[in-house]
């Protein structure tokens, strides 16, 4: 074999562990974008719900229901309950960011501190003890060990 032709080898071999690693490269970026997109979508999702729900029609519509007529009756007011609401979603949200390490983890000491500081509110853990049932166990040990 002459040199050239360790030379073709060598170069080949080079290119296609570039190719390789661009290849799972690739992959990483697309996962990363996949996640990306999730929580952008979730995120629009919560505001939609709150936008919606913190109305008066939908509010009216609610109170017909014995399921939202006893939360409310938690509350002095509506905006109390969807409030209370929006920041359960948020802690759930960021609790589950953390648990995936999705978020620096410089940054959940603040964001578990505001948890333990809402459910020393009375309506807040009032709100949370009546709907605690719809959220997953883990999430639901976390809230409940504060």
């Amino acid at each position: 074999m002459d040199f050239s032709e360790i030379s073709t080898i060598a170069t080949v071999g080079i290119l296609a562990a570039l190719f390789g690693m661009s290849l799972l490269q690739f992959s990483s970026v697309k996962e990363s974008m996949r996640i990306q997109s999730e929580q952008q979508i979730y995120a629009r999702i919560i505001e939609t719900r709150m936008k919606l729900e913190n109305t008066e029609a939908f509010t009216k519509i609610a109170k017909e229901n014995e399921l939202f007529a006893d939360r409310l009756a938690l509350v002095d007011s509506p905006d109390e309950y969807y409030t209370v609401v929006a920041y359960l979603d948020l802690i759930e949200f960021l609790f589950y960011l953390h648990e995936t390490k999705m978020m620096d983890a410089k940054l959940w000491p603040r964001w578990k501190a505001l948890a333990q500081t809402l459910m020393g509110m009375p309506k807040f853990r009032k709100v949370w003890d009546k709907t605690k049932h719809v959220h997953n166990s883990d999430f639901v040990e976390f809230m409940d060990s504060l």
